[in-house]
């Protein structure tokens, strides 16, 4: 019976607490049902803003197995919020500044420089307030570190194709295109040897901060499943600090997601990493609106998205989570690099597990494929930036 659980609540604004309370004992039987009112105090929905209500039951007394107070059943529900924050035109942002060379393009403006590579088609460099904030610039993949599960049903045989695709992409075209004195879009165009192209478009804005939309499209008719799709860069050492507003705090993937929560979140890049004793993927985050990774004085770089995107941020890369086969790796084999390898995604395939030597994830969680899209913005940030207002402004081309 219900009765013997205390019910608790609390209403979020953008990941933050704004109402919560206790209900009174439910004298519910196990079995049946009954309407429960939640007493929420009329608030007035923001535009742009997400609310969610969050749940839970706790033992109102101690048990031989737990304490009064440990819970024991949770969940979340999204409340609908059809208001929509207005775009900002672009006449209001600063000029930008073009050096448009044979090797190399780039753009410049208040307070920040982006370079890209004209024969790699890859950002090689973005500045802001003379901190460099990439490593290694972004680049399309398609592959993650396989998992026991993959091993089992021998996905890393039958996806190759899709690693090699990851490492032997071609640049088509590099195309510069003005908008206005203060906007430019760059089309870079890759051809995959897995049968496939893959386009990404910078929008470069006045303000610093660049839109990046992707565009990924198949065309063989017998091509495996995509373990992963999206794009992986690098960026220096010291940016540590790690703040997201997603599904969290723990990793959570595809088919592996609904047990965390939608929130605000804050840790490090240290503590993303979760060392499984046989190295494979890890430390993923699905269904997330924006993070940002900041260094010490609180410099750093932001990933907002109109949709949702998937994220990993760790001191490892794919290849060193990687084995050649399932145990002929362990963690001792590992060793912490001094940068953040991070994958900004559409998504994975799911982890599956119906069993692990054999069984592969359920077609709806498989990115089977077809043609994606996707987008996000690169935002950089310092110590007074509010990260959820500038998530919600957005700018109109």
């Amino acid at each position: 019976n219900l009765k013997e659980f205390e019910p608790h609540w609390v209403l979020y604004e953008n990941g933050k607490p704004i109402q919560q309370g206790t209900l009174e004992a439910l004298d519910i039987e196990p079995q049946a049902a009954e309407n429960v009112q939640i007493p929420l105090k009329p608030f007035n929905k923001a535009a742009g803003n997400e609310y969610f209500l969050n749940v839970d039951f706790r033992l109102s007394e101690d048990t031989p197995w737990a304490k009064k107070g440990y819970m024991v059943a949770r969940e979340q529900f999204k409340l609908s919020n059809n208001k929509a924050a207005a775009p900002s035109g672009i006449s209001s942002l600063p000029p930008l500044k073009v050096n448009d060379g044979k090797k190399s393009l780039v753009i410049s403006g208040q307070d920040f420089q982006a370079s890209f590579d004209k024969n790699s088609g890859v950002l090689m460099s973005y500045k802001y307030k003379n901190s460099e904030l990439i490593k290694e610039g972004f680049t399309p993949n398609f592959w993650r570190a396989p998992t026991d599960n993959d091993f089992g049903n021998r996905m890393p045989k039958r996806c190759a194709d899709w690693k090699e695709a990851s490492e032997k992409r071609k640049l088509k075209t590099f195309q510069l295109h003005k908008i206005s004195d203060s906007a430019l879009k760059i089309d870079i165009n890759y051809s995959l040897p897995a049968e496939a192209v893959y386009k990404i478009t910078y929008t470069v804005l006045g303000n610093g901060e660049i839109e990046v939309d992707n565009v990924f499209m198949p065309f063989g008719d017998d091509l495996p499943e995509l373990p992963r799709l999206g794009l992986k860069m690098e960026m220096p050492e010291g940016f540590e600090k790690l703040t997201f507003y997603g599904r969290g705090p723990q990793e959570n993937y595809w088919d592996r997601k609904t047990g965390a929560f939608v929130g605000l979140h804050q840790s490090t890049v240290d503590e993303q990493y979760v060392p499984y004793i046989s190295p494979q993927e890890n430390g993923y985050k699905t269904d997330v609106r924006w993070f940002a990774l900041q260094n010490d004085q609180g410099m750093g770089l932001m990933f907002a998205a109109d949709s949702l995107i998937c994220f990993s941020a760790l001191h490892y890369t794919i290849e060193d989570l990687s084995q050649k086969k399932r145990g002929s790796k362990h963690t001792i084999d590992l060793h912490r690099k001094n940068f953040v390898s991070l994958n900004v995604d559409y998504g994975q395939t799911g982890v599956g597990g119906d069993n692990s030597w054999g069984a592969r994830p359920l077609s709806k969680y498989t990115l089977w494929p077809k043609k994606y899209k996707y987008s996000f913005r690169l935002i950089p940030v310092d110590e007074n930036t509010a990260f959820f207002s500038r998530y919600k402004q957005r700018f109109s081309l």
